[in-house]
């Protein structure tokens, strides 16, 4: 589930002495009980009473009620991988380690990218070093690079659960990734290209 810590930041903690702060414990306990509450009375109640419902037999309910369907899955998954980060974290407070965040309210991103900037941190770093750059990165031409990033992501899904449904997850995300990245680059040359010669006019 995560949070992915790097073992260049984590031994070294390992050898420090054994010390927790009365505000580390109280983040600690804050943490923990705040990610019981999204995994089990937010995550787990809207799934058991009616995400799963409409998943099983979708074709009993409305079209509106699928809708509301996928947008309460979105915050099941959410609330569920947050919450056992959160727990996770927390208890490592008790423990006396530091844990980076790993959700930074994803659902508040303006695009794409700046989702996966916000949605499980650890993971997006660790795909990207150990997966996309291996891979060659954007190092070998730009059909490549987006190549890169699809079958990165494709694997990130599989990475969240082992179905089809999240291998699905993954592809689009890749698609939809590799898209904005060409989209803003595009805007960005017809952006420089306008201002070149608006500013070439006005001379």
């Amino acid at each position: 589930m995560g949070p992915i810590v790097r073992a260049a930041d984590f031994l070294p903690q390992i050898s420090k002495p054994y010390y927790v702060s009365n505000n580390d414990f109280a983040k600690g306990f804050y943490l923990i009980i705040s990610g019981l509450f999204k995994k089990l009375i937010i995550s787990d109640f809207i799934y058991s009473n009616f995400v799963s419902y409409v998943f099983d037999e979708p074709q009993r309910f409305t079209g509106l009620e699928c809708l509301f369907a996928a947008y309460g899955f979105a915050v099941v998954i959410y609330c569920d991988f947050s919450g056992y980060t959160n727990i996770a974290i927390g208890l490592a407070k008790w423990l006396g380690f530091d844990i980076p965040d790993n959700f930074n309210l994803p659902y508040t991103s303006t695009n794409i990218t700046d989702f996966w900037k916000r949605w499980h941190i650890s993971l997006s770093s660790w795909l990207k070093d150990y997966l996309y750059i291996p891979l060659g990165g954007n190092r070998k031409g730009v059909v490549r690079k987006y190549l890169n990033l699809i079958i990165t992501m494709l694997i990130g899904g599989l990475w969240h659960g082992a179905s089809f449904t999240f291998i699905i997850w993954g592809l689009m995300h890749g698609c939809a990734l590799a898209i904005h990245k060409l989209w803003v680059q595009k805007s960005s040359t017809v952006l420089h290209k306008f201002k070149q010669t608006t500013i070439f006019s006005l001379a």
